[in-house]
């Protein structure tokens, strides 16, 4: 993984980025040129607004690194703001559980094994937010991450059977840490902003507190427990469940890593091993799709402690991370 120190202004920092990227003959532009489609482009231009208005400090770093590597702006925009909502990319399972009033959460990020070079692990602060570390396989917005006042947030992505211009799953992560200290802080920003993509955001706080969200333009849907809660690529609250695809989908394997994850954590297994694949099914690997997990991250609310894989635990090891800025 790349490992990325944003700070001071947003411009300035994706500008000192962009530029480094282009010395070492890395143009950000070549991953995602094929998937600027003239729909993308328009949603993109639907979203421009609601970015302008809650995440305007995004959209300044979007600008820095789109000038320091040369490449255009709003080709850039346009394909952060409509991930989620055009392509289907089933990954990710997340685990939260609290035990003694202490809350943890747990994340596999399952991706392309052939795009690990652009995967990012960042460590950001900028002035008036919240400082916070996070991992991402796409440039500014966040998969997972914590911040300084013991927030931890994660998604997953459920099939985009509706979309509507908003804020997409990253970009939701992002906001959250940048902004929220607390699962209800969160909660609020969740039920105002515009959603655009269907996904499932799991929160553990220092406060001791697990919530799942399950989450699109119309609906926001809680599940809240004293217990664990597990998510992968499906919406399961009866509320939600009319939203997801009605026909199959390739979703590797998302119904057996949940079932996996749900059973180990009944049978108090560590989460490390059950992210793992020690307890069954968890590490969706396949050369011939080039899918794997390419990253697995253990969040301690409490004492704001993170361990962290890079690349897949069923090979690599867990290593205390002490890069949350603070």
């Amino acid at each position: 993984m790349n490992h990325i120190n944003f700070y001071d202004d947003p411009f300035q920092a994706g500008c000192r980025w962009g530029r480094s990227l282009r010395r070492q003959g890395i143009c950000l532009a070549r991953p995602y040129a094929a998937l600027l489609t003239e729909e993308r482009k328009a949603f993109a231009r639907l979203c421009l607004p609601h970015y302008e208005w809650y995440a305007p400090a995004l959209l300044k770093e979007m600008k820095g690194i789109a000038q320091g590597n040369q490449i255009d702006f709003f080709d850039l925009f346009t394909f952060v703001s409509t991930m989620y909502c055009f392509t289907f990319q089933p990954r990710c399972t997340c685990i939260a559980w609290r035990k003694q009033n202490r809350a943890w959460l747990g994340r596999n990020s399952d991706f392309f094994s052939s795009l690990s070079p652009w995967y990012a692990h960042c460590a950001i602060r900028y002035p008036h937010s919240l400082a916070f570390q996070g991992n991402t396989t796409a440039f500014v917005e966040m998969e997972d991450g914590m911040n300084e006042a013991g927030l931890a947030v994660g998604l997953t992505m459920v099939y985009p059977t509706i979309v509507a211009p908003g804020l997409n799953a990253g970009v939701l992560v992002r906001c959250l840490l940048e902004r929220c200290a607390t699962i209800e802080e969160a909660l609020r920003f969740l039920t105002a902003v515009p959603i655009a993509s269907q996904q499932t955001i799991m929160m553990a706080d220092q406060t001791g507190r697990i919530v799942l969200v399950e989450a699109n333009c119309q609906r926001v849907q809680r599940v809240e427990s004293t217990g664990f809660l597990v998510a992968t690529n499906a919406f399961c609250h009866p509320d939600m469940q009319k939203f997801n695809a009605p026909f199959p989908v390739d979703d590797w394997q998302a119904g057996l890593r949940h079932q996996t994850a749900t059973k180990a954590m009944e049978a108090g297994k560590p989460v490390e091993e059950i992210l793992a694949g020690r307890h069954g099914f968890m590490n969706p690997r396949d050369v011939d799709k080039d899918t794997d997990t390419v990253w697995s991250v253990v969040y301690d609310c409490a004492t704001r402690t993170t361990r962290r894989c890079e690349g897949s635990p069923a090979r690599q090891p867990f290593f205390t991370d002490e890069s949350l800025p603070r």
